[in-house]
C-alpha cells in the first residue's frame, strides 16, 4: 500500500543545460567535494536549490568512480590476457630449448628402458635401500 501513496511535494527531475553542466564540471575539476559556500554560489549562479547541487556532485563522484573501476577492470583483463599469451609463447618456445634429459618420465631420460619399464621406474628405490 505504501507505493500507492503520493508525495505532496513531488519534484520534477532537473535537466541541466550544456552551459550549466560545463560550469558544474569545471567546479568539480577544481574540487570534487566543494564546501557549503561554493555549493551555495553554484546554486545561485545556476538558479537551482542547494540540494540539487549536492545531489549533482554526489552523483558525479559516483559516475567518475564507476568509470575508473571499469577502466581499471578493462586494463587488468587486458593485461592478464597479454600476460597469459606471453606465458604461452614463452612456455611453448621453452620446450624446444630444453634438453631431452629434462623430460622426467619420458623414454629419453632412460633410453635403455622399454616403455613398460620406464612407466614403472622409481628413481628413489636405489636411494633409500
Amino acid at each position: 500500500m505504501f507505493h500507492l501513496m503520493k508525495m505532496s511535494t513531488c519534484q520534477v527531475r532537473r535537466v541541466y543545460t550544456r552551459e550549466q553542466r560545463s560550469i558544474l564540471e569545471a567546479s568539480f575539476a577544481r574540487q570534487s567535494h566543494p564546501d557549503l559556500n561554493e555549493k551555495e554560489r553554484l546554486a545561485k549562479l545556476l538558479n537551482c536549490n542547494l540540494i540539487q547541487i549536492c545531489n549533482w556532485f554526489q552523483n558525479h563522484r559516483r559516475r567518475v568512480r564507476k568509470q575508473q573501476q571499469q577502466m581499471s577492470t578493462q586494463a587488468h583483463s587486458t593485461m592478464a590476457c597479454q600476460t597469459f599469451n606471453y606465458q604461452n609463447e614463452c612456455s611453448s618456445y621453452g620446450l624446444y630449448q630444453q634438453s631431452p634429459s629434462q623430460y622426467v618420465g619420458s623414454l629419453y631420460v632412460y633410453p635403455q628402458e622399454t616403455w613398460e619399464n620406464a612407466m614403472t621406474y622409481d628413481p628413489f628405490v636405489n636411494y633409500y635401500t
